[in-house]
């Protein structure tokens, strides 16, 4: 096993698990701006 190959792997993991923090993120913010425009409504 080469280390540099796992430490690769580990990098795209890293940064997929970013991605998706990142739209769970915009769909909560979305869902927020939502709900606080009925509230106004």
């Amino acid at each position: 096993m080469r280390i540099g190959g796992g430490l690769e792997s580990a990098k795209k993991n890293l940064n997929a698990k970013n991605k998706e923090n990142e739209g769970i993120w915009y769909s909560n913010h979305q869902l927020r701006k939502e709900r606080d425009l009925a509230f106004e409504a």
